[in-house]
């Protein structure tokens, strides 16, 4: 060893052992008595004392440097593994993984057709999401005006995430005056709907000339406003949501139309659902959107509880669309009203999404809800 790199500091066990060494020596040898100290002996006891410093100095490399099971090993990935991405896709049919963006589309929205014109209406639809689309996929009707065009269609092939395919349908133009839209959705192999985010469809939207329309519009009140709950039970006020029995409420109106000809036209209709409205818990959180339908329920009975069918004139999904009542009000709500002139009057159905949250708590929305039609004369 080299004295001049030797670290008495780092060191101090071993020099504290020569230390006691020497002094267990010059004790052995002067101590009192007769006992005498042989060389052997001497040499016997250093030799013990020096594996004792061996096994110390043995102890602490041990401490200090890693065994070889503490250094990982990683294997480099080979060329395959770099050359092809993971692109597994999900086993669930339903994941998150279906999502879309509309890129490009012709006919812009209030394009003007003639009455009975045909048009071929394409949309850009970009794959955002990671499941690749198959022809198991197919574009579907949602609701509003499908203007004659086939309701369902399958895509020709595969697009993959990232990718983007042209989907068109041929329509004729509706032969009433005033606005049109129809809505649409992708519909995956298990019956997922899925379209762009925050809006969930794309549509066509066209307007039909013709005479323009008067700024005359008549708001109506509610002849009769009553309410039936899932048990069969009935009321006299408009209910929606439910109770603290989990039992359900959907709400019954009807409109008259006594001074309003059958031979107008009806070119806008809006359901204003924020006339004295009072709400009691969360019905929006807790039951979903509100969804309005044409239904002639005559008299209010038990039947009439779940009769809601076909596709919802009006949609309220927050407190702050009571008051918007043209909310998805299009062509259905339009024709529902412009086909109940003859009768004088329409009858209207009120129904949450879910008929209950099994809480226990009540989410009830009470209203008296106001409809203005806007038409013209013949």
């Amino acid at each position: 060893m080299n004295f001049k790199d030797f670290d008495w500091r780092k060191q101090w066990p071993i020099t504290a052992l020569l230390s006691f060494i020497v002094i267990l020596l010059l004790v052995l040898v002067f101590r009192n008595g007769d006992d005498q100290v042989s060389p052997e002996g001497i040499l016997g006891t250093s030799q013990a004392i020096a594996g004792t410093s061996v096994a110390v100095q043995l102890t602490e490399l041990a401490q200090v440097q890693p065994s070889s099971t503490q250094v990982p090993v990683t294997q480099a990935p080979t060329s395959t593994e770099l050359a092809i991405p993971n692109t597994a896709l999900p086993t669930d049919p339903d994941a998150v993984c279906l999502s879309m963006s509309l890129t490009d589309e012709n006919t812009p929205d209030n394009t003007i057709k003639n009455p009975g014109e045909t048009f071929t209406k394409t949309w850009l639809l970009t794959n955002t999401g990671s499941c690749t689309w198959t022809s198991e996929f197919k574009l579907i009707f949602n609701r509003g005006d499908d203007m004659e065009a086939t309701n369902s269609s399958f895509l020709d092939g595969q697009v993959l995430p990232g990718e983007s395919v042209w989907l068109a349908l041929d329509m004729i133009a509706p032969f009433q005056p005033g606005s049109h839209i129809g809505f649409w959705q992708l519909e995956s192999a298990s019956g997922t709907t899925f379209g762009p985010a925050g809006a969930d469809v794309f549509w066509v939207q066209i307007t039909i000339a013709g005479p323009t329309p008067t700024s005359r519009a008549r708001g109506y009140d509610a002849s009769e406003l009553a309410a039936i709950r899932s048990d069969g039970q009935p009321d006299n006020e408009l209910r929606m949501g439910d109770d603290t029995n989990n039992l359900g409420w959907q709400g019954l109106a009807t409109y008259q139309f006594g001074n309003l000809s059958e031979d107008s036209t009806v070119t806008g209709v809006v359901l204003d659902l924020s006339v004295n409205q009072s709400i009691t818990g969360d019905p929006f959180t807790s039951l979903g959107c509100l969804n309005v339908y044409a239904y002639n329920y005559g008299g209010v009975d038990a039947s009439d509880y779940g009769s809601a069918s076909g596709f919802a004139l009006w949609t309220f999904c927050s407190q702050n669309d009571l008051g918007g009542g043209a909310r998805f009000a299009g062509p259905d709500a339009i024709e529902a009203i412009d086909s109940a002139l003859f009768s004088n009057q329409v009858q209207l159905i009120f129904v949450f999404e879910d008929d209950n949250d099994a809480d226990g708590v009540v989410d009830l929305l009470i209203s008296e809800p106001s409809l203005t039609i806007s038409f013209y004369d013949n």
